[in-house]
């Protein structure tokens, strides 16, 4: 995992991008609650935010609305 990497694209998205690109991250890093915990610090983001956004990802809504996906 590249920190850099990831906070370069991380400072270039909307609020909820964000949460959503952090909590997608979290998941990936495959750490349960380690890798939660790493990118909360990391970001700057309160647990319960990234929590929200990892339940977002789980949930059957569309978590980017198509107008969103495709704004600059």
């Amino acid at each position: 995992f590249d920190d850099e990497a990831f906070l370069r694209v991380y400072a270039t998205l909307n609020e909820r991008q964000a949460r959503l690109y952090a909590a997608e991250r979290a998941l990936a890093l495959a750490l349960g609650h380690g890798g939660r915990t790493r990118i909360a610090r990391l970001t700057g983001l309160s647990y319960p935010t990234l929590r929200r956004g990892v339940s977002e990802l789980r949930s059957d809504v569309a978590p980017v609305a198509p107008a969103e996906a495709l704004a600059p």
